[in-house]
């Protein structure tokens, strides 16, 4: 008995806490949370003030974990928040970092995306300066994660990018993939199929990444993205089988996951996965009325499943009031297929909108599909974008360009949008190459130029409004 053994051995009660903590993996995994909380609690009050701050950490980063894969977001929270108070007394005079990537991480879980991303800067400082490399790239590929739920995806893509490469030198395995889950996803929706191949076959394998279920999700994505129903059925078999256990790795922080395996299902003819996932979201919609994207994944998965309007509706109420448009634009079409004619094509449009300016092709040219029976005929836009000039840049592009055409070096503007400086220098060179020039002096010029003639791009903006990208608002 564990708990004993932490309560009466003569052994340091810190190595007997870590015991306790490895010895829990499993369990949180396989729904066993509440079981393992209690020995968590034992371990933690064993080790009481003594202890190496790995020691803590490890348990406190448990316990937060445990609390996510219940679907108790709030509590993940509060015990991040209270375990990080306690970790700066520890840390002096300098933090790791690791438990401000675990608050973010919590942060994330509650949809405050854009609060996670200020605090992963955080996390990214102190493991710069603490010589954390192996840290780092969990704070890189996170962020990925979170600039992907914001509708970011030329940023998700290039910060997947860099923590794919820092996961190959340092060669961690599970982060790389988590990385490439990133990649492929973003590649998927922007109508890019090679590099979504070519990211999903770069996987490795299951003994290697371990508990990895995103595995699963892009293989659904990838097998519904070549209209492969039954392979995408397929997938689902382990990702319900979590879900029914209780646990809810496939979407803590994903909120849009749930809703849109729920359609996979549906397509695919598998109305007890669909069924399975969307009882899942409901769960989590009712264990977190705190947060808006949780809940409006759960009123759009029930709303899918039932079909119900009402249901339907109130998950685009609620994703307008969170930071999670991928949900609301994806509701708003299922919405339209509910609703009559003139009603139908104003929610299209709003969630065409976000599309296009997301750069979400593929998602895009669903949409142009959806509204042409109403009458309405949009036109491609990949087409109607030049190769060179203004006209020719990306949202992600024209925005990094406006703050160093102002003056910002790359490390500047990569903190006011919440990036890495490698993606900020990725989206620079596609940008000078773009206008034909290869200097910040040339930028400078061609901006000034462009300002004098009235057609000045539109100034980046802070960063907080920049992921605040809701269909609502266009």
């Amino acid at each position: 008995d564990w708990s004993s053994d932490v309560c009466s051995s003569d052994l340091a009660p810190a190595v007997l806490a870590t015991a306790v903590a490895c010895e829990q993996v499993n369990a949180i995994w396989e729904g066993r949370g509440d079981e393992a909380d209690k020995l968590f609690d034992i371990a933690l009050n064993a080790m009481g003030d003594k202890g190496r701050s790995f020691d803590f950490t490890a348990i406190t980063y448990l316990r937060v974990l445990n609390s996510m894969l219940r679907g108790r977001m709030a509590e993940a929270l509060q015990r991040a928040e209270a375990a990080i108070v306690i970790a700066r007394r520890r840390e002096q005079p300098r933090s790791s970092g690791i438990h401000e990537a675990i608050v973010a991480v919590a942060l994330g879980t509650n949809g405050r995306y854009r609060e996670a991303l200020s605090t992963l800067q955080l996390a990214v400082a102190a493991a710069e300066a603490a010589g954390r490399a192996d840290f780092l790239v969990h704070c890189q590929w996170l962020r990925a994660s979170y600039l992907l739920q914001q509708g970011r995806l030329d940023d998700a893509r290039g910060e997947a990018r860099t923590a794919v490469a820092t996961a190959e030198q340092l060669n961690y395995a599970g982060h790389r993939s988590h990385a490439l889950t990133v990649l492929a996803e973003a590649a998927l929706r922007q109508g890019d199929a090679e590099a979504a191949e070519a990211a999903l076959a770069q996987f490795g394998s299951q003994e290697e990444t371990g508990l990895l279920f995103d595995r699963y999700w892009v293989a659904a994505l990838a097998a519904d993205f070549r209209r492969g129903p039954a392979a995408a059925s397929q997938a689902l078999p382990p990702i319900c089988e979590q879900v029914q256990a209780g646990c809810y790795a496939i979407g803590i922080t994903q909120h849009h996951r749930l809703p849109q395996l729920v359609q996979i299902a549906l397509r695919g003819g598998d109305s007890a996965a669909a069924a399975i996932l969307a009882a899942g979201a409901r769960d989590l919609a009712r264990r977190n009325p705190q947060a808006d994207s949780l809940v409006a994944a759960g009123c759009h998965a029930q709303g899918l499943v039932e079909r119900d309007q009402g249901l339907l509706a109130e998950a685009v109420r609620r994703a307008e009031r969170s930071e999670a448009p991928l949900i609301e634009a994806a509701a708003r079409e299922d919405l339209a297929a509910t609703l009559a004619s003139g009603a139908a094509v104003e929610q299209l449009e709003r969630a065409y909108a976000f599309y296009v300016r997301a750069g979400a092709h593929r998602d895009a040219a669903r949409v142009r599909a959806a509204l042409r029976p109403h009458g309405v005929r949009k036109r491609q836009a990949a087409v109607g974008r030049p190769r060179q000039g203004w006209g020719s840049l990306t949202a992600a592009e024209l925005t990094v360009v406006d703050l160093v055409a102002r003056g910002l070096t790359n490390r500047e503007a990569a903190a006011e949008l919440f990036l890495s400086p490698e993606t900020v220098s990725t989206h620079l060179r596609h940008a000078f190459g773009k206008l034909g020039i290869r200097s910040r002096v040339d930028l400078a010029r061609l901006a000034a130029e462009r300002a004098n003639l009235g057609t000045t791009p539109p100034r980046a903006g802070s960063a907080a409004g920049l992921s605040r990208s809701c269909c609502s608002s266009l």
